[in-house]
């Protein structure tokens, strides 16, 4: 019988702990509750003094998701806790004894869920001090972003900073979360100078990851002190790729030809022909200097170049002579880090000409565009007569063309059509390349399609500020999902002229370098946004229409 108590105490204490850990549901039934949660009661009161307890507690007013909530706790500063439940109360327990005449701030983020999904509408900030006195610093903001799921917000004092290049995640910093209309505000802050940064958590790590997540800081330091309180504004700008492109392999395709591969997609202009690349006999010093290039869109990692002269079967040396004028598509200029050696080929290049392009795409009607061959060819032989062929009207005309360089047309078709759809028959009896290769009955097809005509509004108002063109030129920013537009801001005026249909948010702010863009800032080394004068609400441009005397 003793056994029996014995195993029935067990069975209990195991059972209780089971309930300590879990999440306890309410008997299921009916509809799903789509209200958000609320805390109903904590302890101690908001901004008590002489807190000398080792225990607090928040009481919710519906059954929690307890992983979501103790994944939002911010404890600024941090310290050492431990989280017990009892049914919608949460009890926040210090193994070790506080420090004194703190000040702290805790706050529960809006990633906090009850059962149902639902979250906080807006974080939820306790303070208490252990002293006779409350820290009294404040700081309040706003943060633009599409969407503001899992946005932190961090307020880092500036003597935490070692040096203009920092781990946010390793400095000591305090931590909020903005509500559902961007707005954040940090409480009870020592009297210092801050800086104040915000990233869109997409992992859910709680920390920053450079070059992966969307960021943004502020426009300066702010001195927090007792007569003032700082307003500030971050957009948060989509993460920046600062990574340099390199070269990954070259090597000779044929006798005339070689190829390189870069590590990422890279920017083509014709001021990759002259003396661009040069390659150097290492056995005879002998230089060499390409005359054409191809470059094919289905494959942006890649070039040919070619040379008029027979490549030898040396090695040879392959550089280039201003890095700067390679880039990847948001403008890295080329990076070299080893040595580039490569070995010429006996094949013979007996690859006939072709288009590179199958598909064509035209922003407008009136756009020209250019067909680029897979090799150069005699421009004085070679004679294309081109045809534009409606698809749907099944009428054909002529088009003009004109060789831009040696494996280039450049194209104008007259009386194309908004959202047209073409096929482009491209002939000639023979077909010469460079280096007098005929070939013959060549008839090539490209498809071209022309977008839809674009739906356009305006915009026209005055911006209600008094500006102080000493921290730059005042501009707007119109934001959307459809695009940004930019303009000048004139004696208070200003006007967005042919801007995409849809929903935007005006941002007016100050172009200190007049780049006529919006900077957003950078991490390493610390760089701050350009300030911001003023955001505006949602305003919803129409096609055909002109939004007027919009004040904002």
């Amino acid at each position: 019988m003793r056994g029996f108590f014995i195993n029935r105490r067990i069975h209990i204490i195991f059972l209780g702990l089971l309930l300590a850990c879990a999440n306890v549901k309410p008997p299921s039934g009916g509809e799903p509750d789509r209200t958000p949660p609320k805390i109903v009661e904590f302890s101690p009161a908001n901004f008590t003094t002489n807190f000398n307890e080792n225990e607090i507690y928040i009481k919710f007013s519906k059954w929690m998701e307890r992983g979501s909530v103790v994944n939002s706790i911010f404890l600024n500063p941090p310290l050492k806790y431990e989280i017990k439940w009892s049914g919608k109360k949460m009890y926040i327990r210090f193994p070790e004894k506080l420090p004194e005449n703190t000040t702290f701030n805790l706050v529960l983020g809006t990633n906090s869920a009850d059962l149902d999904g639902n979250k906080f509408e807006q974080p939820f900030t306790l303070v208490f001090s252990t002293g006779t006195k409350i820290d009294s610093g404040r700081i309040v903001g706003k943060t633009v972003l599409g969407k503001l799921q899992n946005v932190y917000v961090y307020a880092i004092p500036v003597k935490e900073l070692a040096d203009t290049s920092f781990d946010i995640n390793k400095v000591f910093h305090y931590r909020t979360q903005p509500d559902k209309d961007g707005i954040f505000s940090f409480e009870a802050l020592k009297y210092d100078s801050y800086i104040v940064v915000a990233y869109c958590d997409k992992n859910n790590n709680k920390q920053f990851d450079f070059g992966t997540e969307d960021f943004g800081i502020n426009a300066d330091t702010i001195l927090v002190s007792k007569t003032v309180t700082d307003t500030i504004s971050i957009l948060l700008a989509k993460p920046t790729d600062e990574n340099s492109p390199i070269i990954t392999n070259a090597f000779a395709v044929n006798q005339h030809t070689i190829k390189i591969t870069f590590s990422e997609p890279i920017k083509v202009t014709d001021t990759f022909i002259d003396k661009l690349f040069e390659i150097q006999d290492t056995t005879s010093k002998k230089k060499n200097f390409p005359f054409a290039w191809t470059f094919d869109p289905s494959n942006p990692k890649e070039i040919s170049i070619f040379f008029k002269d027979t490549l030898s079967l040396s090695v040879f040396h392959l550089s280039i002579t201003d890095t700067k004028l390679i880039t990847d598509t948001v403008g890295n200029p080329l990076k070299i880090e080893t040595s580039i050696l490569l070995k010429g080929s006996k094949n013979p290049d007996g690859n006939k000409p072709a288009p590179l392009q199958t598909q064509l795409f035209l922003k407008s009607p009136k756009d020209t565009f250019s067909i680029m061959f897979s090799k150069p060819l005699d421009t004085n032989k070679t004679r294309f007569s081109i045809k534009c062929i409606n698809i749907e009207q099944n009428d054909t005309t002529l088009a003009t063309h004109h060789f831009s360089n040696f494996n280039k047309i450049q194209i104008l078709i007259p009386n194309l059509r908004w959202k047209g759809f073409y096929n482009i028959l491209v002939e000639t009896d023979t077909l010469f390349d460079f280096w007098g290769k005929a070939y013959y009955k060549n008839k090539f097809q490209v498809q071209l399609k022309v977008n839809d005509e674009p739906k356009l509004g305006s915009l026209k108002g005055k911006l209600i500020a008094g500006l102080d063109t000493s921290l730059g030129l005042p501009m707007i920013m119109a934001m959307s999902e459809q695009g940004t537009y930019y303009c000048k801001v004139v004696d208070n005026d200003f006007e967005l002229k042919n801007i995409l249909e849809g929903d935007y948010i005006l941002v007016a702010f100050y172009d200190q370098n007049q780049d006529g863009i919006y900077n957003y800032g950078r991490l390493n080394p610390i760089k701050f946004s350009e300030k911001i004068i003023k955001i505006s609400g949602k305003i919803s441009i129409r096609r055909g229409w002109t939004v007027e005397e919009l004040r904002f």
